[in-house]
């Protein structure tokens, strides 16, 4: 549970009225994460904290999150074991969900193969100057 309790167990007075455990959801509302730190731009990208150029990140409770991937699962749904999410706009610091796809990890990094050379290792190779 990546938004749980970090132990698993129940904290205090997460106990029903039968004496049973419930579960408590600790997973930080959308609105404490990205409110007022978003800021859309030209191209229609939420740009977390200002930083397009890297990906954002929240400290909560239950530790560090990457903030496009919280948005992807709480507006669209689930990320499927494997997968990534990529960025359709090219903007790492966008965390716009119409912007945001799952991807396999293969179909993910074919994608990016295309926008940069790389050498027969998987390296990238420097750009020739111009």
């Amino acid at each position: 549970m990546p938004y749980g309790s970090r132990n698993g167990s129940p904290g205090k007075g997460d106990r029903g009225s039968a004496g049973g455990h419930r579960t408590v959801d600790t997973r930080p509302s959308l609105e404490l994460i990205i409110g007022g730190k978003v800021k859309p731009n030209a191209k229609g990208c939420w740009i977390y904290n200002d930083n397009p150029h890297d990906y954002g990140q929240a400290v909560t409770r239950a530790g560090t999150i990457i903030v496009h991937r919280f948005v992807y699962e709480t507006l669209v749904g689930p990320i499927p074991q494997g997968y990534h999410v990529h960025h359709e706009c090219g903007v790492r610091g966008c965390c716009n969900p119409d912007h945001l796809t799952a991807m396999s990890v293969g179909d993910h990094l074919s994608h990016h193969a295309q926008d940069r050379p790389r050498d027969w290792h998987g390296r990238l190779v420097a750009s020739p100057e111009r």
